[in-house]
């Protein structure tokens, strides 16, 4: 599927021009990267060990907010599920999330 750049969507993005990405989760407990699991070839039941020490201490959505607002960001985009499964919600497709962690 092809996007529309004329479309009232990118209009949209195009005015609104800063916005603030948060791409957090469970590789940040070891403090590297959304690909540390495949580039350091970690098997999935030692991956997933480092749920029991996800504490995301300085988690503060309000905080991030007015942060954003006063730089003058139109939107913010928070990634809730990464590529090795780890979720920052609780779902029901299983217990490999933020809410069955120390949080």
């Amino acid at each position: 599927m092809t996007p529309n750049a004329d479309g009232p969507g990118m209009q949209w993005f195009t005015a609104a021009r800063l916005g603030m990405f948060i791409h957090w989760g469970l590789y940040s407990t070891p403090g590297h990267h959304e690909w540390l699991q495949t580039y350091q070839k970690i098997a999935p039941e030692v991956y997933e060990k480092y749920s029991k020490y996800f504490d995301p201490d300085l988690y503060d959505p309000v905080h991030w907010v007015k942060t954003a607002k006063a730089a003058g960001m139109k939107y913010m985009v928070l990634t809730t599920n990464h590529h090795e499964g780890f979720s920052m919600w609780d779902t029901k497709l299983g217990d490999f999330n933020c809410i069955n962690t120390p949080l």
